[in-house]
């Protein structure tokens, strides 16, 4: 499945070999992604907060346009990890945002480390915490990585190819 990005999340003025610079709109989002996840008292807790304000439940996840106003500043970045692109954000989606928003919007900043990033993601969907992810929990993992431009499209080829499951 293609994935569907509705903005660039990189400033492609600014980037290396190694890393790129996400818009300082998306790390600002992430940030605050992080104080709403402190002020709920974890990811788990923050999503079931969202996913009833939004008329929803946990089950069927966030609904990105029922949300109420004081969730604008999340919206566009609930968007980005919306994998089937219906308005609805699952669990697994929310969990591997938060997992991107710890890394790129730590509470003390430090220079982004890939590995980090790919490994706080990776634990983020493993949901039973094999080191092995099958092929739907691959497949959401490299929607999350592609929208913020950490994996290139050879590599998402490369694992369809495969069957989609990857090995820690």
């Amino acid at each position: 499945a293609a994935m569907c990005r509705p903005t660039k999340l990189v400033d492609s003025k600014d980037r290396s070999s190694e890393r790129a610079k996400l818009r300082s709109d998306v790390v600002s989002a992430m940030a605050s992604l992080q104080a709403r996840i402190a002020a709920a008292g974890g990811e788990s807790k923050l999503f079931t907060n969202m996913a009833t304000a939004s008329g929803s439940n946990v089950r069927t996840g966030i609904v990105t346009d029922n949300l109420p106003t004081e969730y604008t500043d999340l919206t566009a970045l609930l968007r980005m990890v919306d994998s089937e692109d219906i308005g609805q954000t699952a669990l697994i989606e929310f969990m591997a945002l938060a997992a991107v928003a710890s890394l790129v919007a730590p509470r003390q900043r430090s220079q982004l480390d890939m590995n980090s990033i790919v490994f706080g993601l990776f634990a983020a969907v493993d949901d039973n915490c094999d080191g092995q992810l099958t092929a739907a929990e691959g497949e959401g993992l490299c929607r999350v990585l592609q929208a913020f431009d950490l994996l290139p499209a050879s590599a998402v080829r490369e694992l369809s190819a495969s069957g989609g499951a990857i090995d820690l």
